[in-house]
């Protein structure tokens, strides 16, 4: 866990217990709101795409970029999520130790600000 990081971060933060993980395993990778939001985007495909690579010996789970509540819906930076999220689905279905999940962008599952999930958005992706 790494709040606030941008995918560069998440990626490559060194922790020598993924190198022992096995196809029984499962990696979960939920980032990119930094990258969408900095106009990086493609840095943070490229970024996912690399780590997905190279964890070839265990399962991966990577989360969609939820919208940005907190923004009117037509903002440039949710557009650039919805493409970003549609890159990624495309960039990714190559691998067959991944699996992409879409977070719900239903604004009732986010917090006041919107910005955040709240509890039922927690608990909707928990399950």
């Amino acid at each position: 866990m790494k709040p606030g990081a941008n995918l560069q971060t998440i990626v490559k933060a060194p922790n020598e217990s993924l190198g022992k993980l096995t196809k029984k395993d499962v990696v979960v990778v939920w980032g990119g709101t930094h990258d969408v939001g900095k106009n990086e985007s493609e840095k943070g495909l490229r970024q996912i795409r690399n780590f997905v690579e190279n964890m070839k010996h265990t399962n991966v789970i990577v989360m969609s970029v939820p919208y940005k509540h907190d923004l009117a819906p037509n903002s440039c930076v949710n557009h650039e999520v919805k493409v970003y999220n549609r890159k990624l689905r495309k960039h990714l279905k190559v691998h067959d130790n991944l699996c992409v999940v879409e977070v719900d962008n239903e604004r009732e599952l986010y917090t006041r600000h919107g910005q955040h999930m709240n509890l039922k958005g927690k608990e909707l992706i928990a399950h």
